[in-house]
């Protein structure tokens, strides 16, 4: 006789604590992949579900689950910072290949790097300044030591990057490089110098 009751008792005992730890509402685990995500802030929607990742995350998913059938609509809460994402398969109703189906792709917004160089001859050759494995050729000016200005590829928000010499002027010395270090903030760099002697 006692199982009669005991039974039921089980049964409200184990649905009690599901809604507790906040799975009464489902069995399957709602997420997906993402794609380059370099910056804090992101957040996921589904309803009132919330999901944050971090950056650097390659994956994301709700704490919540979701009932078999049940529809989901996964939108942006918020963009991350610095930073444009997109979804693809976002919407539909649960089943065991849709709940991790979504991929969310992120591009972080980048910005110019350069500036300028000066002591350069005609006739001395190109000089050839690297950042990483990106590289610019900067040819002699028409006048004698004037100032050449010079663009490197685009660095992306947060991103380290490090202006050097590759290959001086056949006809210089030295060429010294100032403010050419640091971290990309939220504007173009523009104040690197180069200066080249014989």
């Amino acid at each position: 006789m006692k199982s009669i009751y005991i039974r039921p008792g089980l049964a409200l005992l184990c649905a009690a604590t599901l809604a507790a730890c906040g799975g009464g509402n489902g069995n399957m685990v709602l997420g997906g992949r993402i794609v380059g995500l370099t910056q804090p802030g992101l957040i996921l929607k589904n309803g009132s579900w919330e999901a944050k990742p971090n950056a650097g995350d390659a994956t994301f998913q709700f704490a919540e689950l979701i009932g078999d059938d049940k529809q989901f609509d996964i939108v942006f809460g918020q963009q991350p910072n610095n930073s444009k994402c997109t979804i693809i398969n976002s919407k539909n109703k649960a089943n065991t290949y849709t709940v991790s189906q979504a991929v969310v792709s992120c591009i972080t917004d980048s910005y110019a790097l350069g500036g300028s160089v000066t002591g350069l001859d005609a006739g001395d050759g190109s000089l050839v300044l690297t950042n990483g494995k990106e590289s610019v050729a900067v040819a002699a000016p028409a006048t004698a030591g004037a100032a050449v200005k010079f663009s490197l590829p685009m660095v992306m928000v947060g991103a380290p990057y490090g202006v050097t010499v590759l290959t001086k002027p056949q006809g210089a010395k030295n060429c010294i490089v100032s403010n050419g270090n640091g971290i990309m903030a939220t504007a173009a760099i523009d104040n690197v110098t180069v200066v080249c002697s014989k």
